[in-house]
């Protein structure tokens, strides 16, 4: 006989009615069976596979059910950040055994029509099945396929029954071991039965229990009592050990069309609960690999209702690496504009797996896929910055981070103008700065400075620096007047009577002894013209008789001295006329060739590409180029300069002392730079060279 699915469906809700009120069955916990478990390496991830089932033998509600990852060996689960729990539209394919009951207690015809309508027709198109039948005897199974029509029409159609005993629990044995060897696929028994335990001797429930759980392998029964009489106590115990459920239909009164409308209700339970997969992956950032490469993941179902249940799944974990390091290097000097912070950073996740995420004083800045970030002083405050960076996965885990922070200090930048009637020239003043003056200096409204100091020094002697006032800010700006400007120079510098060179500046001190200025301004070179001194009016002199020795003597004297004013004043004019080629480079861009100055010291070479117009180099630390504390180097020794489309070096000092290519260059001096070029300062030796001359050994002179 053959029913209609529209008749199951008005029948099936009266006869479960009729048959959970005549069952005698055992309550049976709700199941987390988790059968599969892989690495995805693009995200990082343990991807388990997880059957949910309640103790209805239905679907676990999934909207009301909590996840919860943990690693065996570990005292505290993972956190929820590290676990995503996907429900799946459409399970993947799984292998099914049905273990089929064929004693002549059961209504055969009936339920293979079932098995063919209700079962065979609801599996998904790549699901295999294979049958086991059993009376007295256990069948070979057949070969598993995907084609359900074929199945039924080979096996199912014309099935007989068989009297006599019966070997259910060797036939649940025996569908265990025909699975082929795939553990990444879902393996399920179904068995179908009437029968119990009787005279013969059969496996051990203990022993299937154990094959089960070993394999990973659920067994799901649908029991009924027909004229036999099932075991339902131990087909229970089965199921639940083994992941699946025991449906049982224990109506008396029922006939061979109940108990098949029955077995089809239970079978639709049974799709659903297959059909009830979800995905659970974990990061495996928090995982610890065992010598295998392998994680244990216990999962956890936390309900409101009732109490938790859990499975285990053996994870495969690979052990990626990630690395970032910052391949800027700021130097010691303060920061008062916009620099960019570079790294390299590498992961076996891939860029678009990535982000490089920049940290300022522990905040984070910047986080994207850019591997530099521009660090911008004029908007910060003065003081000492931390950047660090790190390198997160899309899920905002961290995957690295840099070895070692930069700790930069910003300096705010002051513009320093003066307001007189002295005349300015290629921004410089020149004159007497004589009457009244006004230091003006300027920085960010939005940056609050502590009073400014106003200050003067020699030029190319900044030790000598000298306090001119204070003044606070006001909105940005601070002003500090003089009363005669060239007076107070000659106050605080005695030889500036004569004349000279000297350089205006303005600056924000630290309240931290040893911290660099908070603020600071550009200097303002200053010419100072020598004292005018009154000349007095000449004594009205007797004239006597000449005296041709002394008459003859004087004009020589007084043009020997006159000479020797001469020499004086044009190494005076050509000291000044270099110290101004110094201090302010022409408007000609740097060529395109790029040079470097390799400084060779205690047998270490250091190259220093020559990006700026002028290059100083001395030892002072505010020198581009620091090289050492010898004592025959000045703090404010040489520079190298880019002018008129050429390169040159000069000594900064009077009595600067370089050798160029062996000939000692003693003070002021131009000296032209052409192709590569050997210095020696003090015992540290420096080749100006093309940067794409990388080995430079053939062209150093000096035996060191």
């Amino acid at each position: 006989m053959r029913f209609t699915r529209a008749a199951a469906a008005v029948l099936i809700p009266v006869l479960l009615l009729v048959g959970v009120a005549s069952a005698q069955q055992t309550e049976q916990p709700a199941v987390v069976f988790a059968y599969a478990c892989s690495f995805e390496r693009s995200e990082n991830q343990a991807v388990a596979r997880v059957a949910l089932q309640s103790e209805t033998g239905r679907p676990m509600a999934q909207d009301v059910t909590l996840l919860q990852v943990q690693q065996r060996g570990q005292t505290a689960p993972l956190s929820r950040d590290d676990v995503i729990v996907e429900p799946q539209a459409e399970r993947p394919p799984l292998r099914l055994v049905i273990v089929l009951d064929i004693t002549d207690t059961v209504p055969l015809v009936e339920l293979t029509a079932v098995l063919s309508e209700s079962l065979l027709a609801e599996l998904l198109p790549e699901d295999e099945v294979a049958l086991i039948t059993f009376g007295d005897t256990v069948a070979p199974v057949t070969p598993f396929t995907a084609n359900k029509q074929q199945f039924a029409d080979d096996y199912l159609t014309g099935l007989r029954v068989t009297p006599g005993d019966n070997r259910l629990y060797d036939a649940i044995a025996a569908a265990l071991d025909s699975f082929p060897f795939a553990p990444e696929t879902r393996r399920a028994v179904l068995v179908i039965t009437d029968s119990g335990r009787r005279v013969l001797e059969q496996t051990p429930s203990a022993a299937i229990i154990a094959q089960a759980r070993q394999d990973k392998t659920q067994i799901y029964n649908i029991a009924f009592v027909s004229r036999d009489q099932p075991d339902i106590e131990e087909l229970t115990t089965i199921s639940t050990e083994a992941g699946g459920y025991t449906w049982y239909y224990g109506e008396a009164n029922n006939t061979r069309a109940s108990i098949a409308l029955a077995v089809q209700g239970y079978i639709g339970q049974f799709v659903r609960v297959l059909d009830s997969e979800v995905i659970v992956r974990v990061s495996a950032l928090n995982l610890i690999p065992d010598s295998a490469s392998r994680a244990t993941l216990e999962i956890s179902a936390l309900r409101d209702d009732a109490s938790p249940v859990s499975d285990q799944v053996a994870c495969p974990i690979e052990v990626l690496q990630h690395e970032i390091a910052f391949i800027t290097d700021p130097g010691g000097a303060p920061v008062t504009g916009r620099i960019d912070i570079g790294v390299n950073a590498r992961s076996d996740l891939g860029r678009d797996r990535t982000r490089i995420v920049f940290r300022v004083n522990d905040e984070v800045v910047q986080t994207s896929n850019a591997s530099v970030y521009t660090f911008d002083a004029t908007q910060l405050q003065p003081g000492f910055y931390t950047i660090e960076a790190e390198l997160w996965d899309n899920a905002n885990n961290t995957l690295a981070r840099t070895p070692s922070a930069l700790r930069l200090y910003v300096q705010q930048p002051l513009q320093f103008t003066v307001d007189t009637d002295m005349q300015v020239t290629q921004g410089g003043l020149e004159g007497q700065v004589s009457g009244p003056t006004t230091l003006i200096v300027s920085g960010s409204a939005g940056i609050v400075l502590p009073d400014v100091e106003f200050r003067a020094a020699p030029v190319g002697e900044p030790d000598r620096s000298q306090i001119l006032g204070t003044a606070p800010f006001v909105d940005g700006k601070a002003s500090l007047q003089i009363a005669d400007l060239a007076a107070e120079l000659r106050r605080l510098f005695p030889e500036a009577a004569n004349g000279g060179s000297y350089e205006l500046s303005a600056r924000v001190p630290s309240p931290s002894a040893g911290s660099p200025a908070l603020a600071g301004s550009n200097p303002l070179p200053l010419e100072l013209e020598p004292a005018v001194i009154p000349t007095p009016t000449p004594a009205r002199v007797v004239p006597r008789p000449p005296n041709w020795r002394v008459t003859l003597g004087v004009p020589l004297i007084a043009l020997l001295v006159a000479l020797l004013l001469n020499l004086l004043l044009l190494r005076a004019i050509r000291r000044r006329r270099i110290q101004r080629v110094i201090l302010y480079p022409d408007t000609i861009d740097l060529g395109p060739q790029l040079m470097t100055l390799t400084v060779l010291r205690d047998g270490v070479r250091q190259a220093h590409p020559l990006t700026k117009k002028t290059v100083t180099i001395g030892r002072g630390s505010s020198n581009d180029i620091n090289i050492s504390d010898d004592a025959n180097v000045s703090r404010q020794h040489g520079a190298i300069l880019w002018r008129k489309g050429e390169w040159w070096y000069s000594n900064r000092k009077s009595n600067a002392l370089t050798r160029i290519d062996g000939k000692a260059r003693r003070g002021f001096y131009l000296h032209r730079l052409d192709g590569v070029t050997e210095f020696q300062i003090g015992d540290v030796v420096m080749i100006f060279h093309s940067s794409a001359q990388q080995d430079i050994a053939d062209f150093i002179k000096t035996d060191l």
